[in-house]
């Protein structure tokens, strides 16, 4: 494909390709006759076009001309002409850009850089009359295009507040237009908006000038009566309140206000949201950076308790400083006083007048440049009304993570400073901050209470009296206002606004955590669409995302308070909400597994604050049928988004309660590696499950007394507890449980070095994974099926495998699997030497394994870690990695990864030099592997033995290590080639009698049981 043909005929008339001009071998003719063509974008004859350019001449002589206008052409810009007998087009198939085609498709960025000029400005044809004409014609026509672009730009940039943008478009604009007053008056109009008062005036002088020089005429009365407009702008109201403290954070909220009052249909916005959650600081810093767009600023009126009952005219007449006439209505008077004027008035504390609303929309209609900033914890309900829902300020929502820039913390650090200038946020503070910001959501006067106390506590103490009760918040300020003296006085003032029957709500819907449902309301509270449309209204609830309602926690807190009075309501209400969750789970029983489990998981996820304290709830009152029906799901989705860091919390309590839940407990104390107390929950479980010949509950605790002895690497007891399982699932015709067996008989398989058997049950459980649509089946199956490509030196394989995986398990949420599949796939890049990969892919695993508290994989990822800085020769980086790997296996009674540690620490003394000690390691090493049968371990030990007695100059010792090694089935691949490799080097070195030596002595002895290898 040709390069792109640039066409440029707005001002400098070029034609160019790659930067490199085109124009400078062709006449003006051909270029003008090229342009014709590219322009006009038909076919035209050669007669049509001769007459074009050479009209003046006689016929035959202008085809000659044609002819040769053609002919240089085809030499420069050919492949964009089509020819034929009779005519010539321009050939838009080709690549090529035409400005005058760009500014009419309005595809300029750019206007300024597009538009440098009349239509063929700089090109000079003579004797074309015809041709001049259509220029003439295309010069008006694009002229007129471009003042139309200008204004539409001018316009766009004015409504987004983008003043400097809109200003240069008006420039550009009034450079091709300089009689145009519509645009002198927009931009008086940005001048004296932008606070440039002096300069909108001179505008209109400059407007005024131009008019008289070129035509004799005064402006227009419009332009005349704006420019008296500015010169007589004044500031209606007083000054805005000066604050005691700087205003902090919002910058997305005042980014977001400005755009919208910048919009010429905004008329009115409220600012809606409980009281102390900021919306006074918020109205005030829009109402101090937007004064100067306003030609008569801003004025801000707080309503009292009184102003309710009387017209809104009378107090915001006041602060206009407006006498009423008895004559006519007080806001009709209003109306007409600000008929003329252009303000922003800020009304605060709306909701104690909300049933005056009307009158702001008699007010809007009769001063229509005149825009409402309101300040509310009610909404207004006015057909002008665009809400702005406020929330509490950003705060990190992991304690861990701490955000100083966070404007939760940044705010209270500020206000905590004021009792202690030396305050900072600092290692000791900063996770303490963190809970307080957590706990109140980021509520701006919660968070400058707390930062109050820290006169006489800790941060930590606070945060800790917060976890209990957030009615301790409170001021001792002799200026704070009554209504925002407390945390307790603000929802007094709000809880004050509702009606009965919205309280009566309200203390039910407390019981919910982190948001709920419309049905779940209706269910557990009794309360209608429209009973909630109301509270949202008043700011107690507010949408959030997937069509939930939310309550502040602050609110929730003293909700909760007010449910709490009535000991018996308040127990009533939590058994419904604890019916209505639990009933929500066991309905989820078949949509858990299989083709559902993502959006099951992802429903469950949604709904896990709720689930977890209605399972409290349930556990305290004794429904073991309710816990029995729930177990399984509630585990299934633990271990489905590898959440056991909650099992304790969950299961343990409800253990004593329900077999169904015991069992579960067994299941998550194998996954969190406490392996003797998951035996003895599973080995009481399987006794209850049989007593009640339950065969559901005896094949699941098959199956994790099975995955116990699996992590203790008791690989016989192991695989008899997943035959078992399996023969428990073919009777159940439980495919699931199946399937799981098959994953773990596998595993087995593999441990012990029988890969060719792994294989064959991986394949197994793959295809029932396939059959059951069984997304974290299959990945597990693809991830072992990885693994044994790996063993067997198919890396490229394995990787496919791996990455079939990754995706699957991600579509679940199962993080445990994507922190396996990243170690595993750091692995391969460690095989293939690419050891950055394989850095950063054991990080990431690493991270998730401490993030999911699975200290086995975490242990794991350290001796991986261990490995890639021995590759890299960091032998003291290398012996710190395998250590913390060697004591967390330890600790954590993992014999199997505790041999793999001591392998890593025997490779790191080798490469030391460290004989004796590398050869204490590799011993342990293979003392662990034989007592575990972990043939493939005992191997790697054998490996490394078999180098020291190398380094030692026991040369044929080592060479029959070496050649056992390389002859054993259940090596893997690296393990043999390592051996292979060795083995052929001093194969090549030692004398034949000594090879032979060693070759009968690897046939005679197996150094796997060899007490002295």
């Amino acid at each position: 494909m040709s390069a792109k043909l640039e066409i440029t005929t707005l001002g400098q008339v070029q034609l160019s390709r790659d930067g490199e001009s085109k124009s400078r071998d062709l006449t003006s003719k051909a270029i003008a006759l090229f342009i014709f063509l590219a322009v006009t974008a038909k076919p035209h004859s050669r007669e049509q076009l001769a007459a074009l350019l050479w009209g003046d001449m006689p016929e035959a002589e202008a085809q000659t001309n044609l002819r040769k206008a053609l002919s240089s052409l085809r030499h420069v810009v050919a492949e964009h002409l089509v020819f034929d007998k009779h005519t010539v087009a321009f050939d838009r198939t080709q690549p090529y850009v035409l400005d005058a085609e760009e500014l009419s498709a309005d595809r300029a960025a750019n206007i300024k850089e597009l538009y440098q000029g009349d239509f063929l400005a700089t090109l000079g044809v003579k004797h074309a009359p015809d041709f001049e004409a259509w220029v003439v014609e295309q010069r008006e026509h694009y002229r007129a295009l471009a003042v139309r672009r200008l204004e539409q730009r001018a316009q766009n940039a004015s409504e987004h507040g983008e003043t400097d943008a809109a200003l240069d478009a008006l420039d550009r604009l009034l450079a091709l237009d300089e009689w145009n007053e519509n645009a002198h008056r927009q931009k008086m109009l940005l001048l004296a908006r932008g606070g440039e008062k002096l300069k909108a005036l001179a505008q209109y002088q400059t407007v005024r000038k131009i008019l008289r020089d070129e035509f004799g005429v005064e402006p227009s009365p419009e332009t005349t009566a704006l420019f008296e407009r500015i010169r007589s702008a004044r500031p209606l109201a007083a000054p805005l309140p000066a604050l005691p403290t700087r205003f902090i954070g919002r910058a997305d909220e005042c980014a977001a206000l400005s755009q919208m009052l910048a919009q010429p249909t905004t008329r009115l916005v409220t600012l809606l949201g409980p009281g102390g959650v900021g919306k006074t600081r918020l109205a005030l810093e829009i109402a101090r950076s937007q004064a100067a767009h306003f030609l008569h600023g801003a004025a801000y009126l707080a309503l009292l308790e009184t102003d309710g009952a009387q017209s809104l005219a009378f107090p915001l007449g006041a602060a206009f400083g407006l006498t009423f006439a008895r004559a006519s209505e007080p806001m009709v008077q209003l109306g007409e006083f600000l008929r003329d004027k252009e303000l922003l008035l800020v009304l605060d504390n709306f909701e104690l007048a909300v049933a005056r609303a009307s009158e702001l929309a008699q007010l809007l209609q009769n001063a229509p440049e005149v825009k409402l900033l309101v300040a509310s914890r009610e909404r207004l309900a006015l057909q002008w009304e665009q809400l702005f829902p406020l929330r509490g300020l950003a705060f990190p929502h992991v304690v861990e993570q701490t955000d100083a820039d966070a404007d939760a913390l940044v705010l209270f650090a500020e206000r905590a400073r004021r009792f202690d200038p030396a305050f900072a946020l600092s290692q000791n503070t900063a996770p303490g901050a963190v809970r307080i910001a957590r706990l109140v959501e980021g509520f701006p006067l919660a968070l400058e209470l707390a930062a109050g106390l820290t006169r006489t506590q800790s941060v930590d103490a606070i945060a800790r009296d917060l976890e209990n009760e957030l009615g301790i918040l409170e001021s001792d300020l002799r200026d704070a206002a009554q209504r925002q003296s407390s945390l307790r006085a603000v929802f007094d003032s709000s809880w004050r606004m509702l009606a009965d029957q919205e309280r009566a709500a309200v203390r039910q819907l407390a019981v919910f955590r982190a948001g709920f449902t419309a049905d779940a309301a209706r269910a557990v509270a009794g309360a209608t669409w429209s009973l909630l449309r109301g509270l949202s209204d008043k700011a107690f609830l507010w949408h959030g995302a997937d069509e939930r309602l939310e309550m502040h926690q602050v609110l929730r807190e003293f909700a909760n308070d007010e449910l709490e009075r009535d000991a018996a309501f308040a127990a009533h209400t939590h058994v419904r909400h604890a019916n209505y969750y639990l009933e929500f789970l066991t309905a989820r029983a078949e949509r858990i597994v299989g083709p559902t489990q993502a959006q099951t998981v992802a429903e469950l996820r949604l709904e896990w604050e709720n689930v977890r304290a209605a399972w409290q709830t349930t556990i305290a009152g004794g429904n073991a049928a309710a816990l029995d029906s729930a177990a399984p799901v509630l585990y299934r989705y633990l271990e489905a988004g590898a959440l056991f860091r909650f099992g304790k919390e969950l299961f343990e309590p409800a253990a004593e309660r329900s077999r169904v839940a015991r069992a579960r407990w067994g299941g998550v104390l194998y996954f969190l590696t406490e392996f003797d107390a998951a035996e003895e929950e599973l080995g009481t479980a399987l006794e209850l499950a049989r007593a009640e010949q339950d065969s559901v509950e005896t094949g699941f605790c098959l199956l994790q007394l099975g995955n116990v002895a699996l992590g203790r690497a008791a690989y016989a007891k192991a695989e008899s507890y997943y035959r078992d399982a399996l023969t428990a699932a073919e009777s159940l015709d439980d495919r699931y449980l199946s399937l799981d067996a098959y994953n773990n008989l596998g595993l087995v398989a593999m441990h012990r070095g029988h890969d060719a058997d792994a294989r064959e049950h991986f394949n197994q459980a793959a295809a029932l994974a396939q059959a059951l649509d069984e997304k974290r089946g299959l990945a597990a199956a693809s991830l072992n099926l990885g693994v044994v490509d790996a063993n067997a030196g198919d890396y490229d394989t394995s990787r496919q495998e791996l990455e079939r995986a990754l995706p699957l398990f991600e579509q679940v949420g199962d993080l445990r699997g994507v922190c396996i599949i990243s170690g595993n796939l750091g692995e391969v890049a460690l095989v293939q030497g690419r050891l950055d990969d394989a850095e950063a892919l054991y990080r990431r695993s690493l991270t998730l394994a401490r993030d999911l508290a699975l200290p086995e994989r975490a242990a794991s990822m350290l001796k991986n870690l261990g490995t890639v800085e021995l590759r890299r020769q960091q032998l003291q980086k290398a012996r710190l990695l395998y250590q913390e790997s060697l004591e967390t296996y330890q600790r954590i009674g993992t014999r199997r990864g505790e041999c793999f540690a001591r392998i890593g620490l025997g490779d790191v003394a080798l490469a030391a030099n460290e004989l004796p000690r590398a050869f204490q390691e590799y011993s342990a090493a293979l003392v662990l592997g034989r007592e575990i049968d972990a043939v493939p371990r005992a191997l790697d030990a054998l490996n490394g033995i078999a180098r020291v007695a190398e380094r030692q100059g026991k040369e044929t010792r080592a060479l029959a290590i070496y050649v056992f090694v390389s002859q054993h089935q259940a090596a893997d691949s690296e393990t043999r080639a390592l051996a292979q490799t060795h083995r052929e080097r001093l194969e090549a070195r030692l004398e034949k009698d000594a090879v032979q030596a060693a070759h009968t002595s690897a046939g005679q002895v197996d150094f796997l049981k060899n007490e002295n290898p």
